[in-house]
């Protein structure tokens, strides 16, 4: 079960959250964009981790972002949206990916959580390219020989819906300066 939510919130807020992620973080760099080690299928050759810039917002390294209560309306949206309950958000966080690689490529596949119950929603802060890949297993499935089945384009105000605890992938702008994204993990009700 995945859903692309084209225009998730109104154009005013998603220039709001723009002027936001543009202006007033402060992003800290880490050395990879998914943080699963050695556990990928090595013999993918369109798998290349990249660097990326993260800003905790909420469950992201004991930290409390001021901009709390700016993302949490994008939960709202979505649940008005879609009819979709949530019990809880687990986790937030922004991710700005800058060039690196090609547009075959993309960041090795992660899950978010690893149990059924939970989803994760990536909201597109800006216009980019940079697809977030959406592949045929469930972490339980294994990470090997996988196959996208979606790719979902940047779009500024729509997101990506999809069980946290089927394998997916980010991949970096080719074209664009930076893709910037929150990311939810939710607990359903």
């Amino acid at each position: 079960m995945y859903k692309q939510l084209i225009d998730l919130v109104p154009e005013s807020y998603s220039n709001f959250l723009l002027n936001e992620f543009t202006n007033n973080v402060q992003w800290t760099f880490t050395p990879s964009a998914s943080n699963v080690g050695d556990n990928y299928d090595k013999n993918d050759p369109n798998i290349k981790d990249s660097t990326q810039f993260v800003h905790g917002i909420i469950g992201y390294s004991n930290t409390t972002s001021p901009l709390v209560q700016s993302v949490v309306p994008v939960v709202w949206f979505l649940e008005k949206e879609t009819g979709i309950k949530i019990k809880n958000i687990v986790r937030v966080k922004a991710n700005c990916l800058v060039r690196d690689g090609s547009a075959e490529q993309y960041n090795p596949p992660h899950v978010d959580v690893y149990d059924p119950g939970f989803v994760s929603l990536v909201y597109y802060i800006n216009d980019s390219d940079g697809d977030t890949i959406l592949f045929d297993k469930m972490i339980q499935q294994g990470h090997e020989n996988l196959t996208p089945i979606v790719r979902n384009s940047p779009r500024k105000g729509s997101a990506f819906l999809f069980p946290s605890n089927q394998l997916h992938a980010s991949s970096c702008p080719v074209d664009c300066k930076q893709r910037l994204v929150l990311n939810f993990i939710l607990e359903l009700a």
